[in-house]
């Protein structure tokens, strides 16, 4: 049975782009080019703190991990923060998945690179296991 459910989780996984690239293609072309250069700033101002986020607020938010939603109520702090109007909340909850992404990725590779760290410094990691082809 987990056979099965693996196979239809791939298969709609599959469609996952499409259907996040065409609602970004509607919300582009709802709310026009003003709103989108707002959102353009958001991004980058989001992908530029993402080494901040890693080391400074990653540590501190260790209780809040996989409380869902918690980024987009984290991001209209970040929105408020920059001046930004929070009309744009509802807007990135609809873009979430794309931009949770690059954010899951660096929280899972920070948690791996820090096990190992730890376990390598008390002489914990079997290096003939780590090294062994897989």
């Amino acid at each position: 049975m987990a056979d099965v459910m693996i196979k239809i989780t791939e298969f709609v996984m599959g469609f996952a782009p499409y259907g996040i690239g065409a609602l970004v293609a509607c919300v582009a072309g709802t709310i026009g080019g003003k709103m989108m250069t707002t959102i353009a700033k958001f991004f980058v101002a989001d992908y530029a703190a993402i080494p901040a986020g890693m080391f400074v607020v990653y540590p501190l938010a260790v209780g809040a991990a996989g409380v869902k939603g918690a980024g987009i109520v984290m991001s209209a702090v970040f929105f408020e923060s920059l001046g930004l109007p929070l009309g744009l909340v509802p807007i990135l909850a609809a873009i979430w998945p794309v931009i949770d992404i690059p954010h899951t990725t660096g929280n899972v590779t920070g948690d791996m690179v820090g096990t190992m760290a730890a376990c390598a410094k008390f002489g914990k990691v079997d290096w003939n296991v780590f090294n062994a082809d897989a």
